[in-house]
C-alpha cells in the first residue's frame, strides 16, 4: 500500500483485494443500484454508460428503450427516451457520449441511426438508417466524440467505423472485416487520448486497434487469452486523464467483469477481475465501463440488471495520487488544452 486512506465506502463496507503487482493497487466495493424492471432507477439490460461534465452518469438502459441519467452515488435524477421509431425514442440504445456543450449522442442500435439530445435529453436531430452505404448503419453500439466535435460511430454487423460532423454529416469511413491491420471484427468500445488518437476495442478480435483522427491505423495489441495483456470480449474502453488505457472484458466461465489497464502503448500496468454470480464483486455480461470520480468505476453489470460502483487506491510510477476528479470534467479540461495539475 502506498500510506494513503482506503477510498470511502458509500453505502456499504467495502470488500478490497489486491491487484497483481505490476501496480500499487486496492479494489473495493462500494456500492451498487438497479435491479430488474422499468420503474426509475431499474434497469432490463444496462450497456453503455459515460459520466458528462457535470458530474451525471448517463445509462444506456436498453431494453428499457431509454437512458437513465444518475449522480455519482446512483440517485436517480431523470430519464429520456422510450420505445419506438419516432423522434426521440429509441429500439435498444446500446452507447452514448457528449460533445464540449454536453449535448447527448446515442446510439439507436435496433433503429440502425444516431440520435442527438441537449444536455437534459430534449431531441434535436437524427440521422443513418439501414445499410452499409456512407451514412448508413449495420448495428451503431459505440459512439466516441472528438475534442473537434466530430462523433465516430462503430457498428457491431457492419465491422467498420465512421466519422461525421456534430449535425450527422458523413465524413470518412474505415475499417472492414478482417484480422488485418486496420481491419476489425466487432469494433465497440472507443475513446481519444490527449493527442486525439483513437483506441478501438475489438470484441471477436480480442484486441485493441489505434487510429489517427483520420482513420489511418498506427497500432494494435492484444489477443485471445486469460493473462494479463489478453482479452476476452473487450467490449468496453476508456482512457483517463493519465492516459491510462482501461479495457472491461466478460467471459462466462472465467473472468466475468474483468478490465485491464495499459498504457497508450499496450503496456499492462494492473487489473481488477471479477467473478460470474450476482454478489458483489460478481458479474453476468459486464458490458459497459466508466470512470467516475475518487477514481471509482461504475460498470455496467448487464444480465444482473444493475451498474456496480468500484473504488481503488492506485498511485502513478511517480508515487503521486490519481487527480480527484471525474472524467467528464477531466475531458472538458482536454478539449481546453490543459492537462492536470
Amino acid at each position: 500500500m502506498n500510506g494513503r486512506p482506503i477510498l470511502a465506502c458509500l453505502a456499504v463496507a467495502p470488500l478490497c483485494f489486491a491487484a497483481p503487482a505490476a501496480a500499487d493497487c486496492l479494489w473495493t466495493y462500494e456500492t451498487e443500484w438497479g435491479g430488474f424492471g422499468s420503474a426509475p432507477g431499474q434497469f432490463q439490460g444496462p450497456q453503455g454508460l459515460k459520466f458528462n461534465s457535470a458530474g451525471e452518469l448517463h445509462v444506456c438502459d436498453a431494453v428499457n428503450h431509454r437512458v437513465q441519467v444518475f449522480d455519482a452515488a446512483g440517485n436517480f435524477i431523470r430519464s429520456f427516451g422510450t420505445f419506438g421509431t419516432t423522434d426521440g425514442r429509441f429500439k435498444q440504445p446500446h452507447d452514448l457520449d457528449f460533445d464540449s456543450a454536453d449535448n447527448i449522442y446515442v446510439a439507436d442500435r435496433i433503429n440502425n441511426r444516431m440520435q442527438k439530445f441537449d444536455p437534459v435529453g430534449n431531441y434535436l436531430t437524427q440521422w443513418g438508417g439501414p445499410g452499409t452505404a456512407d451514412g448508413q448503419f449495420d448495428e451503431p453500439w459505440g459512439v466516441a466524440v472528438n475534442d473537434q466535435g466530430h462523433v465516430f460511430v462503430a457498428e457491431r454487423s457492419g465491422n467498420r467505423i465512421q466519422k461525421f460532423t456534430s449535425d450527422g454529416t458523413w465524413l470518412l469511413t474505415f475499417g472492414g472485416l478482417g484480422a488485418g491491420d486496420g481491419q476489425m471484427d466487432g469494433p465497440r468500445g472507443m475513446d481519444f487520448s490527449s493527442d486525439g488518437t483513437l483506441y478501438v476495442s475489438e470484441i471477436r478480435n480480442n484486441r485493441v486497434s489505434v487510429f489517427d483522427a483520420n482513420g489511418v491505423f498506427q497500432f494494435k495489441w492484444g489477443r485471445s487469452g486469460e493473462l494479463p495483456g489478453r482479452f476476452h470480449n473487450p467490449n468496453a474502453l476508456q482512457i483517463d486523464d493519465q492516459d491510462v488505457v482501461h479495457v472491461l472484458c466478460w467471459h462466462v466461465k472465467a473472468h466475468n467483469g474483468r478490465f485491464q489497464r495499459f498504457t497508450l502503448s499496450g503496456t499492462f500496468l494492473c487489473e481488477f477481475v471479477g467473478t460470474p454470480g450476482t454478489g458483489p464483486l460478481q458479474f453476468d455480461h459486464a458490458q459497459g465501463l466508466a470512470i467516475g470520480f475518487g477514481p471509482f468505476y461504475y460498470i455496467a453489470d448487464t444480465l444482473n440488471h444493475r451498474v456496480q460502483m468500484i473504488g481503488q487506491d492506485l498511485v502513478t510510477s511517480a508515487g503521486a495520487p490519481l487527480p480527484q476528479e471525474s472524467w467528464g470534467r477531466q475531458k472538458s479540461r482536454f478539449r481546453e488544452g490543459k492537462r492536470a495539475p
